[in-house]
């Protein structure tokens, strides 16, 4: 996917690695950028991504991933009504309370859930006017393996899950549409921290302080994305682990086997 001349949309783009993601989809001429995230951005964080590429639009809304209606009304009928057509979309956004699960679990995966459904269907070659696309979904090596902190765990495994179903070869055929999910390791955010906070964790665990084990910059993410984004294959997953980031070979499903449409 080359991206002159193509739109993109970033959900949770006023974070540390959504802003990263942002400064390098433009800094390789991505054309469109809208930028959405509860939180507003303040104008020197905006004219600062602009910088990245001077003749590209890049517009900010406010925006709730886990309000299902205004999600809605930002991607379809301002984003996409703006920019004519959504090339790429991408979920940077996750919260982690283990002890309010239904907000966990509402903005980690319901929303990339109903995020992705909307650009599904934008994207859609079964859509009036629609060309395909690509889906990008960020989960988390904790949505690969177990982890303590169980609640978030879910909601990752999940996101991971549902992106790689999303990519079933026979929805892409009949869309167009490409669904990749990249799983960043501990990263330099303020989601990192909140990892040692007792009062988000459901259990007590003995553990090193935070200083003591390496992570890496948001840029490392970043660099994933755009690799990803340009040789991505539809269902790949990719890894940004300790300052790498390369694809994981899957094995084929165990248990599950599609033929001719029917599972045996």
């Amino acid at each position: 996917m080359a991206l002159e001349g193509r739109s993109a949309v970033i959900i949770g783009g006023s974070g540390g690695i959504g802003m990263e993601m942002c400064k390098h989809l433009l800094s390789n001429g991505l054309s469109k950028l809208a930028i959405l995230d509860i939180n507003e951005l303040f104008q020197e964080i905006e004219s600062d991504i602009k910088r990245c590429n001077a003749s590209a639009d890049v517009v900010s809304i406010k925006c709730d991933i886990a309000n299902k209606s205004n999600l809605s009304d930002v991607i379809c009928n301002q984003v996409y009504t703006k920019f004519g057509y959504i090339d790429l979309l991408v979920k940077s956004v996750a919260i982690l309370d283990e002890r309010n699960p239904n907000r966990m679990i509402a903005i980690n995966l319901t929303g990339v859930i109903n995020s992705s459904l909307l650009a599904l269907k934008l994207m859609s070659k079964e859509y009036s006017g629609g060309r395909g696309g690509t889906i990008v979904n960020v989960s988390s090596i904790a949505g690969l393996e177990p982890s303590w902190m169980c609640v978030y765990a879910a909601s990752k495994f999940g996101v991971t899950g549902f992106s790689r179903s999303l990519a079933d070869t026979q929805i892409y055929n009949r869309t167009g549409v490409k669904c990749i999910t990249i799983c960043p390791g501990k990263t330099d955010t303020g989601l990192l921290k909140q990892f040692h906070d007792k009062e988000n964790s459901l259990f007590s665990r003995k553990e090193s302080k935070p200083t003591d084990y390496d992570s890496q910059s948001p840029s490392v993410v970043a660099e994933c994305l755009l690799k990803a984004v340009l040789d991505g294959e539809n269902g790949s997953v990719w890894i940004a682990n300790g300052g790498k980031t390369y694809k994981l070979e899957l094995p084929e499903n165990q248990f599950l086997n599609l033929i001719a449409g029917k599972q045996t």
